[in-house]
């Protein structure tokens, strides 16, 4: 196989290694998990200078879509400028407005929350042909040594 040459243009546009994220921002706008998400009783901010819990999460997501593991491996997000402008975000929260955020989840609005969030997401999926599973158990051996 012939290796092609690869073309290099120098330009003024911002990049960053994450444009891929185009792909995913484009499918959380067609599924209309944002509009789905402001139906949901999610915590609500404390002060005026607060973010919107749907950037809040929009923005974790795409933390871990991106590698994160750690509410400190979410700073890289925060310095990105492409991201920010796929995404529309004029600010991202910073690690402690995520930690602060997740602890408002009591088992209380675990409850009130995502039973609503997983049946809304499997309402979205639609099968032509329902797929049936058969269970089959399991065959287990034992061998005896005699002695």
């Amino acid at each position: 196989m012939e290796m092609k040459e690869l073309t290099v243009e120098y330009s003024d546009e911002k990049v960053s290694a994450w444009g891929g994220m185009k792909l995913m921002k484009d499918l959380v706008d067609r599924a209309g998990i944002k509009d789905q998400l402001r139906k949901l009783p999610l915590p609500e901010p404390g002060s005026n200078r607060a973010y919107d819990p749907v950037t809040v999460i929009e923005s974790f997501w795409t933390s871990v879509w991106m590698g994160a593991s750690r509410f400190c491996h979410t700073e890289l997000l925060r310095y990105d400028s492409v991201l920010k402008e796929i995404f529309g975000w004029k600010e991202v929260p910073s690690q402690s407005t995520y930690s602060r955020f997740f602890h408002k989840f009591s088992w209380q609005r675990n409850n009130a929350v995502f039973p609503l969030l997983q049946q809304w997401f499997f309402e979205q999926l639609s099968f032509k042909v329902l797929p049936t599973f058969v269970w089959v158990p399991p065959i287990c051996c034992v061998s005896r040594v005699s002695r």
